[in-house]
């Protein structure tokens, strides 16, 4: 049995079957280049990390200066309460800190005596389901 495939079909077929030649040059060329960006990073990253932080910081800071400049307080005065601001969050982040500490300390013991409790709730809830099962044979053992 075989099968008739048209010539247009055919051509399809070998053009698609045909392997495209990999072009070593740029495979290499790609791959220097990809080296030599995480090296110039890794050289770079004093600079480069504090950097993308203030831009970070100063996309974030946009929107709430923009706020305060549609109420009519001028832009220096914004960023200087926004900065205020979050000086005062890190010092008192820095303060709450010891205190979250000393809260945060004895939270697996806590978690501990509160997974035994638990347990023993269980415990208690199969005994006395097994005590309630017996008290029939008890009472006819008793009569």
């Amino acid at each position: 049995m075989e099968i008739q495939v048209s010539g247009d079909l055919r051509d399809a077929f070998a053009a698609h079957a045909t392997r495209t030649p990999v072009d070593a040059r740029a495979l290499a060329l790609s791959i220097l280049a990809a080296l030599a960006s995480v090296l110039v990073l890794k050289w770079a990253q004093a600079f480069v990390v504090p950097l993308l932080l203030g831009i970070v910081i100063c996309y974030t800071l946009n929107p709430p200066v923009g706020w305060l400049e549609a109420i009519k307080i001028a832009r220096v005065a914004d960023t200087v309460i926004l900065m205020a601001a979050m000086i005062g969050a890190l010092v008192l982040g820095a303060y709450s800190r010891g205190q979250m500490q000393t809260i945060i300390e004895p939270l697996p013991e806590a978690a501990t005596q509160f997974a035994t409790g638990v347990a023993r709730v269980k415990v208690v809830k199969v005994v006395s389901q097994h005590v309630e099962q017996l008290h029939p044979v008890a009472e006819l053992l008793g009569d």
